[in-house]
């Protein structure tokens, strides 16, 4: 979102994510994993309902 607003939030936003999407490599892929697919549910869900 702050890139819209043309900040670079890599410095904080790496170590961030990081820090609660797991330790291992494994870890971080299963958390991005289930993070897109509940973003891609939403955005069905959303575009669904304006049908």
């Amino acid at each position: 979102m702050s890139a819209v607003f043309g900040l670079d939030a890599a410095a904080y936003s790496v170590p961030y994510v990081a820090g609660w999407a797991g330790t291992t490599p494994e870890e971080v892929a299963a958390t991005i994993k289930a993070a897109g697919n509940r973003v891609m549910a939403a955005a069905k869900n959303a575009a669904a309902s304006r049908s």
